[in-house]
């Protein structure tokens, strides 16, 4: 299995992703799960699209994100966590492989004010 599509399905959390390890996208977007420490055993995972969810931890969640080497593409937003200070700085600072965050291409400039808001912080 290496696509899943569970939009929209009033999930709670991701422990069964751990059966996936071939895992590339995965469309969990409109759910209701909050840790993203499963995807963690998908090591293949390169898009993620987990907007709309009860993700508040973004600091747990860039924790378990970061494992994931070929993850390219994001969306977190519509998520708790979105409010948090630095949002978009935090992450493409942790996720340096990611070319898109919440639909949007991630610039060079992107990755220079994630530098410095990290080298602040």
């Amino acid at each position: 299995l290496t696509e899943l599509n569970v939009n929209n399905n009033k999930l709670s959390q991701l422990d069964w992703t751990a059966c996936c390890p071939k895992l590339q996208h995965l469309y969990a977007s409109c759910n209701g799960f909050s840790d993203l420490a499963p995807l963690a055993k998908c090591p293949e995972l390169s898009k993620a699209c987990l907007h709309g969810n009860a993700v508040e931890d973004l600091e747990g969640s860039l924790e378990a994100l970061s494992t994931l080497t070929k993850l390219t593409e994001l969306e977190l937003d519509g998520n708790p966590c979105e409010a948090a200070s630095g949002y978009k700085h935090l992450i493409i600072a942790h996720l340096p492989e990611l070319t898109r965050l919440d639909c949007a291409t991630v610039m060079s400039n992107d990755r220079e004010n994630a530098r410095n808001f990290a080298a602040y912080q």
